[in-house]
């Protein structure tokens, strides 16, 4: 199915709560996909929210971001997924 679509670099940005494995649920399932990250950064938890942000680089097509973005919602401490399309050249 990958090779009749087209990949093309999009991030996404991930709201968690700052749970004690909470960002190793999130890294372990982009791994289990077998996802090569291309850009990864990690804005460190509020103090009065609570919340963290990760964003991840990844080429994928829009079916893989899609089912992406719905398993990430799956995780417990995942409160939103954004999907930004990014542009390097």
């Amino acid at each position: 199915m990958r090779d009749m679509e087209e990949t093309e670099l999009r991030t996404l940005s991930v709201l968690f709560e700052n749970a004690p494995d909470a960002l190793l649920r999130i890294v372990g399932l982009v791994s289990r996909r077998g996802i090569a990250l291309e850009e990864i950064a990690l804005k460190p938890a509020e103090e009065e929210t609570g919340m963290a942000s990760l964003r991840i680089a990844a080429r994928l097509t829009e079916g893989e971001c899609g089912k992406l973005k719905a398993k990430l919602l799956n995780i417990i401490q995942v409160v939103d997924v954004a999907d930004e399309r990014a542009s390097r050249e």
